[in-house]
């Protein structure tokens, strides 16, 4: 077949309707034999006659899907005139619908993203009024899981944490007053490591630990005080072998005990004496 009688063919084919094969067939044509001037001049007015075509498709279209506007489905529709753009890619209209759509999409993701962020706080509100704090930290952490990179939701667990520290110290403020200072160190301790980064579980567990070791040291002092008593007593008594037994467990406790060290030489000194005794007792019978 030749050159003409192929392009003949295309007009043919052009003529008859079928726009798109001939533009198909003119295109595939134009690619053999670039420098033939009629070919190009039928390729220009085919592909005109396609975008057309094409453009009276997309308008039917968009006519055809407004109705999904009242539903207010306009994921769907973003979807739909977007992949329309690919037939009609100039077309002014259908690139505003894009925008609006767009626009709408993403107005109603928010929308109820906060209508769904009110009900999280709502549920987390009721359970730390009825004092159900594990519940509380355990729905947001389950919640956290579906939306792991949602900053909100990360925002409200620090400030549940937050008001949990908060209502507990109020609800047992009195308590920590009474309280001794190795129980009020626990209670501080649990709130800290719920949230260590809180400037007031970082203040409180601060002053409760130097609360703790003072408290410990004054502890020392009198354990300190009461062996010696007993000590002193024991070797006065010339229980000689209950002082030396109490003052090794004082030393066991603190090994820089002053009475322990004064003691035990003295200790052991009569506890010698008395056995040269036995032994000379024995010798001499």
């Amino acid at each position: 077949m030749s050159d003409k009688q192929q392009l003949g063919q295309i007009v043919a084919l052009a003529e008859s309707g079928e726009i798109a094969k001939a533009f198909q067939s003119i295109s595939g044509y134009i690619q053999a034999y670039r420098d033939d001037e009629e070919a190009v001049k039928i390729y220009q007015k085919l592909k005109k006659q396609v975008y057309q075509t094409n453009l009276e498709k997309v308008k039917e279209s968009i006519d055809s899907v407004k109705f999904m506007w009242k539903q207010k489905r306009y994921k769907d529709l973003l979807h739909l005139y977007l992949k329309l753009r690919e037939y009609a890619p100039n077309y002014k209209p259908l690139q505003k619908l894009i925008q609006k759509a767009y626009k709408a999409a993403q107005k109603d993701e928010l929308s109820k993203r906060d209508s769904i962020g009110k009900q999280i706080v709502e549920t987390v509100d009721a359970y730390i009024k009825n004092k159900k704090y594990s519940e509380a930290l355990q729905f947001l952490e389950n919640t956290i899981m579906q939306d792991p990179n949602n900053p909100l939701l990360q925002k409200l667990l620090l400030e549940t944490k937050h008001k949990i520290i908060d209502q507990k110290l109020a609800h047992n403020k009195s308590k920590l007053k009474k309280s001794a200072a190795t129980e009020s160190y626990d209670f501080i301790k649990k709130l800290y490591e719920l949230e260590p980064n809180y400037y007031k579980t970082q203040q409180l567990y601060a002053e409760q630990y130097y609360k703790l070791k003072d408290y410990y040291k004054n502890q020392k002092f009198i354990f300190e005080k009461e062996a010696k008593k007993q000590i002193t007593i024991l070797f006065n008594t010339k229980e000689f072998e209950k002082a030396l037994q109490a003052s090794q467990e004082l030393i066991r406790t603190n090994l820089q005990s002053k009475t322990a060290k004064k003691f035990i030489p003295k200790i052991q000194k009569e506890i010698d004496k008395e056995n040269f005794k036995k032994a000379y007792a024995k010798i001499s019978t």
